[in-house]
This record gives structure tokens, C-alpha cells and sequence, in this order.
């Protein structure tokens, strides 16, 4: 027989259930059409198995472990960096505010962990936050406004 007979018999018995089939020769068809669709289905079961196991491999404990410690370490670290921030406040008097740039009066400075003297000039220009500089005169009433131009969401 040739492949174009083959072909035509396979098209033919694909339409019927094997227990239809009467003639050996067709059998022999049959018996190989059954075996291909055996050989398809065991492909399809490996396949699903496959991905499958990526689907478990993504959603594995060790995983979700790492990505927990990676979200609390990014808190720690945002937190750590919230504490450290210092906001230094320059008090002025409302004729210096009407008359500034419409700056605020505030000043966010990182706390240094070294001497003053090896500050940069604006840190040691920044005026110190002493009860003497918080006046109590009525003449010089000072107003502060407190700006942080960051925007923090913990995740």
C-alpha cells in the first residue's frame, strides 16, 4: 500500500471505533491510529506535568520565604531611613516669610554621623534647634512649617 492509501484509510477509520472494523488489513490501520493517539496523550500528560512543576516551583515555600524577607527587609530599611531623617526647622519672622521667594521655612537634612566641622557649609550654616533660638519675645513670634517633599509607602 502506498502512504496517499494509508492516508485514505486512516481518514476513513477515524470516523469509526475500532470494534467497526472487520478486515485485517484495516486492523492493522486501526491498531496504529490507536498507538499514535496513545503516543499524543502520553505527550499532552508530559506536558501538563511539565508545567505543572513550574507552577509549584514559582509558588514553593523557599520562595514565598524569600520574597517575605525581601519585603520586610525593604520596611526595615524605609523605616530605618524615616527615623534617620531629621527635619531641622529655620524659624523666621512673619516679615520674612511675606517677603521670602515662597520657600518654606524648612530644611530637610540627613543627620550626619560625623563632627560638625567636616559637615558641607549648608549644615553648618543650618541653625541649631536650642531653646534660645525658639524665642519667647512677642515682637519676633516665629512661625514654622514642617514639609517632607518624600512620599513613603510601605508595601
Amino acid at each position: 500500500m502506498s502512504v496517499k492509501e494509508y492516508a485514505l484509510k486512516f481518514s476513513q477509520l477515524a470516523k469509526y471505533a475500532q470494534n467497526m472494523v472487520v478486515d485485517s488489513r484495516e486492523m492493522d490501520i486501526s491498531r496504529l491510529m490507536i498507538h499514535a493517539q496513545q503516543i499524543e496523550e502520553e505527550k499532552l500528560k508530559k506536558r501538563e506535568k511539565e508545567s505543572k512543576r513550574g507552577f509549584r516551583e514559582k509558588n514553593s515555600r523557599e520562595n514565598r520565604r524569600g520574597k517575605i524577607k525581601i519585603r520586610r527587609l525593604r520596611k526595615e530599611l524605609i523605616a530605618d531611613f524615616i527615623k534617620d531623617l531629621i527635619l531641622r526647622v529655620e524659624f523666621r519672622s512673619e516679615n520674612e516669610l511675606r517677603s521670602s521667594t515662597g520657600l518654606p521655612g524648612v530644611w530637610l537634612v540627613r543627620r550626619a554621623p560625623i563632627a560638625p566641622g567636616r559637615l558641607g557649609r549648608c549644615a553648618r550654616n543650618a541653625p541649631e534647634m536650642s531653646p534660645s533660638n525658639l524665642g519667647a519675645s512677642a515682637a519676633r513670634q516665629e512661625r514654622a512649617r514642617v514639609v517632607c517633599p518624600f512620599s513613603f509607602s510601605i508595601v
